[in-house]
C-alpha cells in the first residue's frame, strides 16, 4: 500500500493523503489526512439516499479518481461505499476520497483466479475467474452509484452462488464466450446442449445448494429497470442515470464502460 500511495497525487486523483510513516513496535505504521464519514456511514445514519444532483458530483470525482488509477495501472479491488469517504460535511458537502489501498494491486501483479472485492460488490469475472483488470473498480463504482440512489445496497447476497443468481437476474448473463472461458464457472453453471450447440445454464439453488448451504437473500429489485421507480426525479435524468449503470454494470466485461468515457455520457 505504501508503493502505491507513493505513485498517486492526491490533489489531482481524489483519494486518500499519506502523511507519514513510522515503526512501533515491529509494526510498520501509516498515517494518513483525517477525513470525516464513509458514504455508508453517511446513508445508514441519514436513513435516506441521495437525489441525483448530489451523486452526479460525487460520481464526478470518483471518475475521475478511477481514470488517474488506471493511467498508473492501479486496480483498487475494494471499491465499496465503506471505502469512499467524504472530507467535511460540514464546509466541503460533497467532497469526496477514496480510501483503503491495502487490496490494491498493479495491473501487471494480477492473477487469474484471484478472489477480491466484498461479495456484494464483486465484478462477475472475478467470480468466473476470469483476467482481473481495473474494469472491476467500474463495477464497483456503479453499485456504489446504485447504493447512493437506494439508500441500501443494489445486490443481496449471502453467498457466491446467491451474488451470481443476483447478477444474472438483475443486469444479465455474461456472454457465452466469458463462460467458457472461465475457471469457476461450472460452480455456478451447468452446460446443456442448445438449439445452436452448447449454451451455460445458471445453477438451480437446488443444484447449488448441494454443495453449499444457502440463506435466501432479501431483495424489492427484479431488474435494474426497477430503478426508475425509485424516485421522484425528473424522467429524462432518471434514464440517463439508468443508462449510465447499464453501462458500468454490463456483466460483460469486454463491454463495460471506461472512466474516459463516463463523463461524456447525458447524466452530466
Amino acid at each position: 500500500m505504501k508503493a502505491i500511495h507513493n505513485l498517486l497525487n492526491p490533489d489531482t486523483i481524489n483519494v486518500i493523503k499519506m502523511l507519514d510513516q513510522f515503526e512501533y513496535m515491529e509494526m510498520h505504521c501509516l498515517v494518513f489526512e483525517m477525513l470525516d464519514k464513509s458514504l455508508k456511514h453517511w446513508i445508514r445514519n441519514e436513513k435516506k439516499s441521495l437525489p441525483l444532483k448530489s451523486i452526479r458530483v460525487i460520481a464526478q470525482q470518483l471518475v475521475g479518481a478511477l481514470d488517474g488509477l488506471i493511467s498508473l495501472g492501479i486496480i483498487h479491488c475494494d471499491l465499496k461505499p465503506d471505502n469512499v469517504m467524504f472530507v467535511n460535511t460540514e464546509e466541503k458537502p460533497l467532497r469526496v476520497k477514496i480510501i483503503d489501498f491495502g487490496s490494491a494491486r498493479h495491473t501487471t501483479n494480477t492473477i487469474i483466479g484471484m478472489e477480491c472485492q466484498a461479495l456484494i460488490y464483486r465484478a462477475p469475472e472475478v467470480f468466473l475467474g476470469l483476467p482481473i483488470t481495473t474494469a472491476i473498480d467500474m463495477w464497483g463504482l456503479g453499485c456504489i452509484l446504485a447504493f447512493l440512489y437506494l439508500g441500501d445496497h443494489f445486490f443481496k447476497a449471502y453467498s457466491k452462488y446467491e451474488m451470481m443468481k443476483s447478477i444474472v437476474i438483475l443486469v444479465g448473463k455474461p456472454y457465452e464466450n466469458l463462460l467458457d472461458a472461465g475457471i469457476y464457472t461450472k460452480e455456478y453453471f451447468i452446460e446443456e446442449e442448445g438449439a445452436c450447440g452448447p449454451v451455460w445454464r445458471l445453477k438451480s439453488q437446488e443444484e447449488y445448494g448441494k454443495i453449499w448451504p444457502l440463506a435466501e437473500p432479501v431483495t424489492a429489485l427484479s431488474s435494474l429497470m426497477d430503478l426508475l421507480t425509485v424516485h421522484d426525479s425528473a424522467e429524462t435524468e432518471k434514464r440517463q442515470f439508468f443508462d449510465l449503470l447499464q453501462k458500468m454494470l454490463n456483466p460483460n466485461v469486454y463491454g463495460r464502460i471506461f472512466p474516459c468515457e463516463v463523463l461524456w455520457h447525458p447524466f452530466f
